[in-house]
């Protein structure tokens, strides 16, 4: 089915009736800068330009978007650490790109922390077995602390992680961007930043074709690199849910 979705068997994209009629291709992605390019990809008409008929469904936990892409989604984002995760549990995700973002532990700005060696004994919002979580052990490594010496509560919804941090129910969270400027604009403090090339756009599916799903997303990188922020402002508003300010101050990533 999915080979169909990607490749006609022809050059020619398909016709208007005939994409309507051909099972979309169902993407599991989370709003954070490694998918931008995918959703100003359905956004622009590009996945329709390449014969593509794309769904995209938007989860902001990352756990929950695993669950959709070990069921009935066809593709979708990941990061290496769930991967290596799946792969000791028995279950396979086969990579099909890296990707690149950027996070940012980012501190209650009702507190004094300001720098890594305050966050002894301090709350860390994170997710196990994941990106955040490997990020949280990169940056205690930096601070010469224990990663004990952290408290881990796991939320894995990055909304609800970046919401506890306003109403003071954590100290410090690990955000994606463009979560992290969201925060900083409700006053938290970014205390740690790193650039992660973690991200992974992956399929279970042995016979999938992903010549034309990736062409899609390396055009609209190009395409986001020259148009700028104003090219994905109500995505950012509408799916990514930020608010005005924190688009106004999002510094689109250079792909």
């Amino acid at each position: 089915m999915l080979a169909v979705a990607c490749t006609t068997g022809r050059k020619e994209a398909p016709t208007a009736d005939k994409a309507d009629s051909l099972p979309a291709m169902r993407l599991a992605l989370l709003p954070n800068d490694d998918c931008l390019p995918f959703y100003y990809a359905a956004q622009s008409g590009l996945f329709d330009t390449l014969g593509l008929h794309v769904r995209i469904d938007t989860y902001f936990s990352q756990f929950d978007a695993d669950t959709a892409l070990l069921g009935q989604a066809d593709a979708g984002y990941t990061d290496s650490c769930r991967i290596a995760y799946y792969h000791k549990n028995g279950k396979e995700l086969l990579e099909l790109m890296p990707t690149r973002g950027r996070w940012a532990l980012v501190a209650s700005g009702n507190l004094r922390i300001r720098k890594l060696s305050h966050l002894k004994k301090r709350m860390v919002a994170a997710a196990r077995h994941s990106a955040s979580d490997w990020l949280c052990r990169q940056m205690a490594a930096e601070a010469n602390l224990p990663y004990e010496a952290l408290y881990h509560p796991q939320i894995n919804d990055w909304l609800l992680r970046t919401g506890m941090l306003d109403g003071n129910q954590v100290e410090t969270a690990m955000l994606p961007e463009p979560f992290a400027t969201q925060a900083g604009q409700k006053g938290h403090q970014r205390v740690w930043n790193r650039e992660s090339t973690l991200g992974r756009i992956v399929t279970r599916r042995k016979n999938f074709d992903a010549d034309a799903l990736l062409r899609a997303y390396k055009q609209a990188s190009d395409s986001l690199n020259k148009y700028g922020i104003n090219s994905v402002r109500k995505i950012l508003s509408d799916i990514y849910r930020l608010d005005r300010t924190a688009v106004d101050s999002f510094i689109l990533y250079k792909y």
